[in-house]
């Protein structure tokens, strides 16, 4: 008899548990997790020197990249299989190698922008925001291997949903290193 008593009680307060998760991911705006899975993600890689920095993109975006620099757009609504006829809302380029204090000491004494230290998914980055009367622009330099990657977006653009994506695109960006140091930096597709 007890063990009936305590069966229900174990399986009740699971069903509690199950069910405000769920409610919670889907009032947070984060989604149902079986429904965020079906999202189709893209992948792309810019390796350059002994490094790489990749992320994962819906199909919402379209990649416009060269061979040696990441763009992605966004779709034109009239014709989807297009690029919008706008700013990129997300770029990533590889430089020479510098260090973020380095970076940031720079931005004091050169003109351009006022870098200052931070982070980008646990990275050491030099961070660079803003505002004006043409939009947002962000910007990070990542220092990874022996390279340092660029990366900047305009959120300005964007509505809620897209600026949602796009900082989701932003929180998948990894780095990695290989043994192997390229001459010619290069974009390609990866696998997920």
């Amino acid at each position: 008899m007890n063990y009936k008593k305590i069966s229900f009680a174990v399986i009740g307060f699971i069903t509690i548990l199950s069910v405000s998760y769920l409610v919670n991911k889907v009032f947070s705006g984060t989604g149902v997790p079986w429904i965020d899975d079906e999202v189709k993600l893209n992948c792309i890689r810019l390796r350059s020197g002994n490094a790489a920095v990749e992320f994962t993109y819906p199909d919402n975006f379209l990649d416009v990249s060269s061979s040696s620099e990441i763009r992605i757009k966004r779709r034109d609504p009239d014709s989807p299989t297009r690029p919008a006829d706008e700013q990129y809302i997300l770029g990533i380029d590889p430089k020479r190698y510098r260090e973020v204090d380095k970076i940031v000491a720079m931005a004091k004494i050169e003109p351009g922008p006022a870098y200052r230290k931070s982070s980008l998914n646990e990275y050491a980055a030099a961070y660079f925001y803003l505002a004006d009367d043409m939009g947002v622009l962000e910007q990070y330099e990542v220092p990874f291997g022996n390279r340092n990657f660029y990366i900047f977006f305009e959120p300005t653009i964007l509505d809620d949903q897209e600026r949602y994506l796009v900082n989701k695109i932003i929180e998948s960006i990894k780095f990695s290193k290989f043994d192997e140091d390229i001459s010619e930096s290069r974009v390609e597709n990866c696998t997920k």
